[in-house]
């Protein structure tokens, strides 16, 4: 377990192998990608990320706040920002997954599905950030980070969340 605390704190990992940085130029709709992870918010401000990919461009998003059931959109792909709507409960932990599957962006939380955003073409501009980027830094505990190089099904990330769950007394 990682415990953010909205400062400066980020876990920077490369995705994959060598040589450099294999987010680089990963085209996430012809290679996908899906990333899990348990998180815990110690504050409800709307501007924290999980997840982010580092050094975002316009058309280059790849970012996740806390997806509930009253923010299932709350995540950033290509052109797509996100906005904020309702606070999380901060005594509980969530499972977060995104999968980014040719063209759709699907968001889950605690094995359920959430919202989903169309995306085109494009490349991924950095590593993968665990804990959020300058402005957006996560405030709370982030666990079992799961990174895959290809797409998890609606039943895959419930069987993930299932096999969590008591860990996380969920």
């Amino acid at each position: 377990v990682w415990d953010f605390d909205a400062t400066d704190e980020f876990l920077t990992t490369p995705f994959g192998g060598s040589p450099g940085p294999p987010w680089v130029g990963r085209n996430v709709y012809t290679d996908p990608v899906s990333v899990c992870a348990w998180v815990k918010a110690d504050s409800t401000t709307a501007a924290r990320l999980w997840l982010d990919v580092g050094s975002n461009g316009t058309n280059q998003r790849f970012y996740c706040a806390l997806i509930t059931a009253s923010n299932p959109s709350i995540f950033g792909t290509q052109g797509n920002a996100w906005s904020y709507s309702a606070a999380a409960d901060t005594s509980k932990w969530y499972h977060q997954a995104l999968v980014m599957d040719n063209g759709t962006a699907r968001a889950y939380y605690d094995g359920i599905a959430g919202g989903t955003r169309g995306f085109s073409s494009y490349t991924l501009p950095s590593y993968v950030r665990i804990g959020g980027r300058s402005g957006y830094e996560w405030d709370g505990q982030i666990a079992a980070v799961q990174i895959y190089d290809t797409i998890l099904t609606p039943q895959q990330v419930k069987e993930n969340f299932n096999q969590q769950r008591s860990r996380f007394n969920i």
